[in-house]
């Protein structure tokens, strides 16, 4: 009995072995799908940090020239978490990536990458998402929302914070029929454009409290 019990042990941590192997993998693979660097002008800098919650997860970006002129930019979350989420991800940022680099804006890439994901079938998965781009001599950004999260404008001149909440729509994956506009926003010298997913006001302390939208501000 000691000895099939030992042996059922042995396999049980074989298996498990196994499975954090491929979750290395499925971590190793996912992170190629973000960008390896980012674009770099004299007018722009461009910071992101990316902390999965578990090996792998369901939220991305990417930052990427559109001409020589033009930057896009994408971020965006899938519903879920895990290996089913992080699969789905690695799909919906490159779709977005090549309807960004072909279709005429924000709202159009939104528009095709919507009914592609609805014609899947997969009608428990959505995902939320923002395109944008930055055309950088004159700093003017022309924007898209999918449901995600509202972005911030932090003016330098006199600290003010802007909301951007214009141009949201559902989240990509719901309806086909959905309409998606667009809203332009100029930087000045200083300013600070910043997008995130839900995992940073939703992050909790030991104590069980949120970080929330007051701190994120």
């Amino acid at each position: 009995a000691l000895a099939l019990e030992s042996a059922k042990l042995q396999q049980a941590s074989l298996a498990q072995q196994r499975l954090q192997q491929d979750l290395n993998l499925a971590q190793e693979i996912q992170k190629s799908f973000l960008p390896s660097a980012l674009p770099s002008t004299q007018e722009l800098s461009f910071v992101a940090e990316y902390r999965p919650a578990y090996s792998v997860g369901g939220d991305f970006y990417d930052v990427f020239w559109l001409s020589r002129s033009q930057i896009g930019c994408v971020i965006g979350d899938v519903s879920g978490k895990g290996v089913s989420a992080a699969l789905l991800m690695a799909r919906v940022s490159s779709d977005l990536r090549a309807a960004m680099l072909t279709e005429s804006g924000p709202a159009a890439a939104l528009r095709r990458v919507n009914v592609e994901l609805v014609a899947r079938g997969q009608h428990d998965i959505f995902v939320t998402a923002i395109a944008l781009v930055i055309d950088v001599p004159t700093r003017r950004v022309t924007l898209a929302n999918a449901g995600h999260l509202p972005p911030y404008v932090r003016r330098a001149q006199d600290g003010d914070l802007l909301r951007i909440e214009e141009a949201t729509s559902c989240p990509l994956g719901l309806f086909d029929t959905v309409t998606f506009e667009q809203t332009d926003v100029t930087l000045y010298r200083g300013d600070a454009l910043v997008l995130s997913t839900d995992g940073v006001q939703e992050a909790t302390s030991e104590r069980g409290e949120q970080f929330g939208f007051g701190r994120l501000e």
